[in-house]
């Protein structure tokens, strides 16, 4: 079974010989994930690892999450309602639904990441490297839960996948209690992250290309790939919709992140050029449908007249030119 297994009170009572620490007013757990066994007096071995499977490196962003009432949304994926983006830094600030839903809490934003020891908690053998971290998560209200969640990179919103530190029984109910026995061990940042922005762009076409038929070649280049911050190319395709006509479709990103395809353009039954307005995103596969995506890029293609349409505006001027002149 995996469970709560110590509190800080315990191990400070038995290293000094003093009675226990006396309580806290709010609810205070201490989250650690070191290979540091022996500091923890515990056979347990836990780091953060990227999608590749080695430890996570240093510096990358560290979320410390609390639930919402009757821990509701605990391990919720992140949204996009973000406050506060920044990076390392020493903020201090509790944000209600930063990047999590709205009854959820990032506790002290912006303080902790890969390889810190944000709580305090050692020293560890392993601190400050790779896979590394420990950090704290309180709060004054029962019935919440907390954990750990690691990016893989150093925001938000540039980071492909998150992972979370799961325990069995994740309530935020003790005081100064240590949780290391996280199930699964060694927490995998692999799961897509609803909030990154892909990286995406369009070449071609470039502003008022002529399209000469109904269908115009479109290419470009999205974030996509075998590393630990890119999302591989089967979930991630790129989306587009001419707005002009009501006209939309799908094109599938190749293996070194590049794709190609057409997009409709206007039918051209008038005689003049009709500008057409189109739309494209890079959208990933996460638990919240439609998210990842990318920023829109709007394109505008001139929509010329049939050949056809052109020549029977010519014989009209013709025929106009021939009846001035009679």
């Amino acid at each position: 079974m995996h469970a709560k297994i110590l509190t800080r009170c315990s191990l400070v009572a038995a290293a000094v010989g003093l009675a226990a620490c006396p309580l806290k007013a709010s609810f205070y757990e201490e989250y650690i994930l070191t290979k540091d066994a022996a500091m923890l007096g515990l056979p347990l071995s836990n780091h953060f690892r990227v999608r590749d499977g080695a430890d996570a490196p240093t510096g990358l962003k560290v979320q410390k999450c609390h639930s919402g009432a009757s821990h509701n949304n605990v391990y919720a994926p992140p949204t996009t309602n973000i406050t506060f983006d920044g990076g390392n830094v020493v903020y201090y600030t509790n944000i209600l639904g930063n990047a999590l839903p709205a009854d959820c809490m990032d506790y002290e934003s912006g303080t902790c990441w890969m390889g810190d020891d944000d709580s305090s908690s050692g020293p560890f053998a392993d601190q400050g490297q790779a896979g590394f971290v420990a950090a704290d998560v309180s709060c004054s209200e029962p019935n919440r839960s907390g954990w750990l969640r690691a990016f893989s990179s150093t925001r938000f919103t540039n980071s492909a996948y998150y992972g979370d530190s799961r325990l069995d029984n994740p309530a935020l109910d003790q005081v100064w209690e240590i949780n290391a026995d996280f199930d699964p061990a060694n927490p995998m940042i692999t799961n897509v992250n609803p909030a990154y922005v892909i990286p995406f762009g369009v070449s071609a076409p470039v502003d008022y290309t002529p399209a000469a038929n109904e269908l115009c070649a479109v290419t470009g280049s999205v974030a996509a790939g075998a590393g630990n911050n890119v999302l591989p190319p089967g979930l991630v395709s790129v989306h587009w919709e001419n707005v002009t006509i009501a006209a939309a479709g799908v094109i599938a990103v190749a293996a070194d992140g590049s794709w190609a395809g057409y997009v409709a353009v206007t039918n051209r039954t008038a005689v003049t050029p009709l500008t057409n307005q189109i739309v494209f995103r890079a959208i990933g596969v996460s638990a919240r449908p439609g998210l990842p995506v990318s920023p829109p890029v709007t394109r505008y293609v001139l929509g010329v007249p049939e050949p056809g349409a052109l020549c029977a505006l010519a014989g009209l001027v013709l025929c106009a030119w021939k009846w001035r002149r009679s």
